[in-house]
């Protein structure tokens, strides 16, 4: 008897088996010339976003998003490699959606279409190609490549203007409790002879987004099951927040007991690479805290 993923549901998948054993070469083969021909055509979408990579600082990490979903593909290639595949009609119609959504967004100059329509594609493909099983046992590193769109402006703005307040009222919330004396003005923090102003980049979107990014790759190498990733990955989104409220405090003390010069010439930077640092340890402390939790609250094994 064949043996068999236990991971795997035991249902059957509709659609004309390709082979009788396990994933083999020819198959990803196929797989890879066919995702090659779809990367070609759409090469438009992956240069505007490389572009964006390389010049928005916001984006910067979508650099290294590419490669580090091929070696997650590669992590779980003693999965995969077990699979049976199956054509899939249902992936093979996404796909068609994917094509139509890329034409459509081409006609209309609308970037953010085309850009989702090129990740979505490469997913339907292999959805498409061998099957459902295999997409359930490399999802993640599809679904890891959608981190590398940048958001539509239109969005940007909207989240970038509350979190500046946001981030303005709580490095406030600080200063007011450290005793120092200060005013503020919608997301402007006014100190004796100086003027420290939340701008767009001290929004915190960038921490929120990077660590966002770092937080679902480090709870996928290491939080077993469903509930236990998405905790963490949940977890990083208050981190980054208060990580960038820390680095606006640090930034306003040091030009209330130093100068503006300090302030502005070292902490600022500086702050940002040490706060960022911080946060990264307090994500992996959090994922090793929600590991001893649920070791503490699991059954012992007889």
């Amino acid at each position: 008897m064949r043996d068999r993923n236990p991971l795997l549901p035991k249902t059957s998948e509709a659609g004309p088996l390709l082979a009788p054993g396990g994933l083999s070469a020819s198959h990803v083969n196929y797989l890879l010339l066919s995702m090659a021909i779809w990367i070609l055509a759409t090469m438009h979408a992956w240069l505007s976003m490389a572009a964006d990579w390389w010049n928005d600082p916001n984006y910067s990490h979508g650099l290294l998003i590419i490669p580090t979903a091929l070696y997650f593909v590669w992590r779980a290639r003693g999965e995969w490699q077990r699979i049976q595949p199956r054509v899939s009609t249902l992936g093979l119609f996404c796909f068609c959606g994917a094509s139509v959504l890329y034409l459509l967004g081409t006609a209309a100059a609308e970037n953010f279409s085309v850009r989702v329509a090129a990740v979505t594609g490469i997913a339907a493909l292999a959805w498409g190609l061998l099957g459902w099983r295999f997409l359930r046992a490399a999802w993640f590193p599809f679904v890891f490549l959608f981190f590398a769109i940048p958001w539509p402006y239109v969005i940007y703005y909207q989240i970038t203007f509350p979190l500046q307040l946001f981030s303005t009222k709580a490095a406030c919330a600080v200063l007011d409790t450290l005793g120092m004396t200060f005013a503020r003005q919608g997301n402007m923090i006014h100190l004796p002879g100086y003027s420290l102003e939340v701008v767009e980049a001290c929004s915190g979107v960038r921490s929120l987004w990077s660590l966002a990014t770092l937080g679902a790759a480090y709870a996928y190498l290491t939080q077993p099951g469903y509930v236990r990733p998405w905790l963490l990955f949940a977890l990083s989104l208050p981190i980054a927040l208060g990580a960038n409220i820390v680095r606006l405090v640090i930034t306003a003390v040091g030009a209330y007991g130093w100068g503006p010069d300090v302030a502005e010439r070292v902490l600022h930077d500086l702050g940002g690479f040490l706060v960022f640092g911080v946060a990264l340890i307090t994500l992996i402390l959090s994922g090793s805290i929600i590991t001893w939790t649920s070791q503490k609250l699991s059954p012992a094994s007889p």
